[in-house]
């Protein structure tokens, strides 16, 4: 793992309806994550490459008949590419080739995991001479110091300092690898005889995880009480000062609240009564007030009963409703609202 970032997403996923056109950018529109990576990879392309890079075409005298000078992408490319794609379809160079490799289960803790996608995102050149090659390969240099750089924070200099994976809807990623390959294949000589080819290309893979987290069902014989959970999470660029505990403490099953077996007391104290929810488990809750008062006692019955006793009210009026709140030991507040009311002795 070269790299790790955070950043705050919005709800991701696919938009639909797919709107009609051919243009691809248009068209991975309809996925945010996919279409902020093809969009932000091209901008730091035409950022960081242009005018140099056409200079250095001219230069080495690359005079390909598909060849767009003056551009660092000339088309994208989403689907599943491999050497005869390359060698018999008429590409626009340079390619940008983004692919959805495949997505998987990110547990981030006990309760709730997320959907892990995983991208090969690469710039493809069409087949050079050794000489060419050896003009143009500063320049694959040059996109792995960028990509790597720029792509861990997000964002590019050049342009602003605005982190754009936040329209992604993306939580957290990291970065596997950036390589300087090359795809094999075989062309047309001017005599029409076939001969070897290589398509040289920078080749990066990436992680993203998409901010719409998914509960985990807990189909277990006897649920859990509590678990010890401690992530610390580090910017790769500033690795010296992490976010201590990221993730951190002790995880409860969800605590609810739903009813009362009374609704009302004297405000004198001494009412006791039935709190109904779920996680009411045995150590978890530090302190319960009824329209402020604290309670006098509580204790718990079940996993979804709570026993509890009033003491007298020490503020408000006879006849008005107040709240009950629950507070557990991570210092959570749960209120049942409007459901207590003090009555005149």
């Amino acid at each position: 793992m070269d790299g790790y970032f955070s950043f705050s997403g919005s709800t991701s996923g696919i938009v639909y309806p797919i709107t009609s056109g051919t243009n691809p950018f248009q068209m991975l529109a309809q996925d945010p994550t996919q279409y902020t990576l093809a969009t932000f990879f091209k901008q730091l392309l035409d950022t960081n490459l242009q005018p140099e890079f056409s200079q250095a075409i001219v230069a080495c005298g690359l005079t390909t008949p598909n060849l767009q000078i003056g551009q660092t992408v000339g088309e994208l490319v989403a689907y599943e590419l491999d050497e005869t794609l390359l060698t018999t379809t008429n590409y626009q160079f340079p390619l940008l080739y983004i692919h959805d490799e495949g997505s998987d289960f990110d547990q981030l803790t006990l309760v709730y995991s997320s959907i892990q996608r995983h991208f090969t995102v690469s710039w493809i050149l069409p087949p050079l001479t050794p000489t060419q090659y050896t003009v143009l390969n500063p320049f694959f240099h040059l996109i792995q110091e960028i990509w790597l750089g720029y792509g861990q924070q997000g964002y590019d200099p050049k342009v602003n300092t605005t982190n754009i994976w936040r329209s992604a809807g993306v939580s957290y990623g990291w970065l596997d690898s950036c390589t300087i390959t090359k795809y094999d294949g075989t062309m047309k000589d001017k005599q029409g005889k076939d001969m070897q080819a290589f398509f040289p290309c920078v080749e990066f893979q990436m992680c993203l995880v998409e901010k719409n987290q998914i509960p985990v069902p807990q189909n277990y014989p006897t649920p859990f009480t509590k678990a010890t959970i401690q992530i610390n999470l580090i910017d790769g660029y500033n690795p010296a000062n992490p976010i201590d505990n990221f993730i951190d403490g002790y995880v409860y099953p969800s605590i609810t609240l739903t009813s009362t077996s009374v609704s009302s007391g004297t405000q004198q104290g001494g009412t006791w009564f039935y709190l109904f929810g779920t996680g009411f488990e045995s150590g978890t809750i530090t302190s319960l007030t009824i329209c402020g008062a604290p309670a006098a006692a509580y204790a718990t019955k079940s996993a979804s009963v709570l026993l509890i006793i009033t003491n007298p009210a020490i503020f408000g009026t006879a006849g008005q409703l107040g709240d009950i709140v629950l507070t557990d030991s991570l210092n959570n507040t749960y209120t049942l609202h409007n459901s207590f009311t003090y009555t005149s002795p």
